[in-house]
């Protein structure tokens, strides 16, 4: 006769399975230890309050139990509801008990253990709300040949902010996420982040702000005999220089063309004013704001002592 494994089949599962649940009774029946992480969260913080302090996510609870009770803690919510309703501002240090963690669990459990933290030490600052300026940390470097027109124009400029009172004295401005833009050729809006460090325990209700940027590109202008001014130490008695004129190529934003002329060109220089007989200094040029000089047809001066 040949031996069949399948004769019989549903009989054998049956064996197989009803085994297991008999070790699943007995290995659960009885007796182990094990440790849990149970979340703490803090309610009711009194309205005015600011928690400053950083109280512990999980307190760490030994349990002594059946498999069957253990089995049942791992697959409940429990947490931890530390109640803050009565606290004042001030520094706060609360005791806890294993007893409190076995009122948390509910069970009849053989022991409970609190390992740690066996004290939580709170702080909470009576909260403050300010009007801040914002700051963009907003870095534009236009292509070759273009400007950036006026400041930053940030919307709103000003933002409410609500933070500890330790916080908030020390606070004078709001500043954004940094943030560096190259290449630029034409006006643009950006949205930037407002930054809130969470060590301070900020918040406010604008979490970003809008940055609008006016860009222009820069026409050349040729300049001829722009007068190299004297400077007041200049003694015209004992010296000369030269040139005394200069043919000059300008940048100006386009906006700004026909109000740039001649007359809003200064180009002068500083000693030392040499006791020997020559020397030579470079040329400085006050030009009109974002107005930059391109070319010279110098770029310092000469000085003689007259014979």
């Amino acid at each position: 006769m040949s031996f069949n494994p399948f004769s019989d089949l549903p009989l054998k599962i049956g064996a197989v399975a009803l085994a297991f649940l008999l070790w699943v009774h007995v290995a659960t029946n009885k007796s182990y230890e094990h440790v849990f992480e149970i979340p703490l969260k803090l309610v009711d913080i009194p309205s005015g309050l600011i928690l400053t302090s950083t109280p512990p996510q999980f307190l760490s609870v030994q349990v002594r139990a059946t498999g069957k009770q253990l089995f049942g803690i791992m697959t409940s919510d429990k947490v931890y509801h530390l109640d803050l309703a009565d606290f004042k501002a001030g520094n706060h240090k609360i005791d806890l008990t294993s007893a409190q963690m076995l009122e948390i669990l509910s069970g009849g459990y053989q022991d409970v253990e609190l390992l740690s933290p066996q004290e939580i030490k709170i702080t909470l600052e009576r909260e403050v709300t300010r009007e801040l300026p914002v700051v963009a940390n907003l870095d534009v470097a236009t292509a070759e040949g273009y400007v950036v027109m006026g400041k930053l124009d940030v919307n709103p400029p000003k933002v409410s902010v609500t933070g500890p009172e330790s916080v908030m004295g020390k606070l004078h401005e709001i500043g954004t996420e940094s943030q560096s833009i190259v290449g630029v050729v034409e006006s643009f809006d950006a949205e930037l982040a407002l930054q809130l460090p969470d060590s301070l325990h900020l918040s406010t209700r604008d979490s970003t702000v809008d940055v609008s940027i006016k860009v222009e590109p820069r026409d050349n202008r040729t300049f001829d005999n722009v007068a190299v001014k004297l400077p007041r130490r200049f003694n015209s008695k004992h010296y000369v220089f030269s040139p005394e004129s200069l043919k000059v190529v300008l940048g100006i934003p386009r906006s700004l063309v026909d109000s740039v002329g001649i007359d809003n060109i200064s180009v002068s220089f500083e000693g030392p004013f040499p006791a020997k007989d020559s020397a030579k200094v470079p040329l400085l040029y006050d030009l009109p704001d974002r107005v930059e000089l391109i070319q010279s047809s110098a770029d310092s001066v000469l000085i003689k002592r007259k014979s």
